[in-house]
């Protein structure tokens, strides 16, 4: 009996960041390179309104990577270990930092990304929705409503100074969000064989790493050290630097480009 493969295709945007927990994900979950088609896109050419469709499989959209990577996991050839309550608790942390490629570490980084194509990108977002909420059929208005409310704290950063509290709260996160990899076993949070919380916590650390100008295949020795200077000078637990080591030789860590 031949088994269908199913079509799945995943939309990438360069200057994405979540895009790429699927990406890893795929060849953890074994997966070969030619079963899931790589689609960049220009968002802002595309889409003002800066959303994108993550995943497609079988035409069916997932549009986050958190219900992108459930269903790749569904399907995958090579499941990983059954997740717990704790890979929820930690993939919810994760996310709460964000868009963190567009956040600033400093004074300096905040002019140069708000003067910018990012700073561009969430102020022409804004427009956008204002126009959507104002034109949108009355079963989605709400939807654009909330969306727009959400999307003003990203604006207002840009637009605003550095130091309100989006921007304190960011310089808050990285030893908040690294240091709950420690209430697990293993060299990675699911023990020694990733799962489906890893994918976003590497994807995650891989990104702010390089918002530390370190590259993301940097050995921790290097990379944590600097990322400490960058948050604070707080030291992190020796865990994390297993952590980044453990990840950055695995042959999916690589594959993905994950940065």
């Amino acid at each position: 009996m031949t088994v269908t493969k199913p079509q799945i295709k995943l939309y990438e945007f360069w200057a994405g960041t979540w895009d790429n927990v699927p990406k890893l994900a795929q060849f953890e979950l074994g997966y070969e390179k030619e079963d899931i088609e790589w689609i960049s896109i220009d968002l802002l050419k595309i889409n003002p309104n800066g959303t994108i469709p993550a995943l497609q499989v079988d035409g069916k959209s997932f549009v986050d990577s958190i219900t992108s990577t459930k269903e790749l996991i569904r399907l995958a050839p090579r499941p990983p270990p059954a997740p717990s309550a704790f890979d929820a608790g930690l993939i919810a942390k994760i996310h709460e930092a964000g868009n963190i490629q567009s956040l600033s570490m400093d004074e300096a980084e905040h002019k140069v990304k708000s003067s910018g194509l990012l700073g561009d990108f969430f102020a022409d977002r804004q427009v956008a929705l204002g126009n959507l909420v104002n034109s949108a059929p009355a079963e989605l208005r709400e939807f654009y409503t909330q969306k727009q409310t959400g999307d003003q704290e990203f604006f207002d950063f840009y637009c605003g100074s550095p130091e309100d509290c989006l921007g304190q709260c960011w310089r808050c996160h990285p030893g908040a969000n690294h240091r709950s990899a420690q209430e697990n076993q293993g060299p990675i949070a699911a023990g020694e064989v990733p799962g489906e919380a890893d994918f976003h916590v590497v994807t995650w650390l891989a990104r702010t790493i390089t918002n530390a100008g370190v590259a993301p295949n940097t050995p921790a020795s290097i990379a944590i050290p600097e990322l400490e200077a960058r948050t604070g000078g707080a030291s992190f637990d020796p865990v994390i630097a297993e952590y980044w080591d453990a990840w950055i030789v695995r042959p999916s860590f690589k594959e993905s480009n994950v940065n």
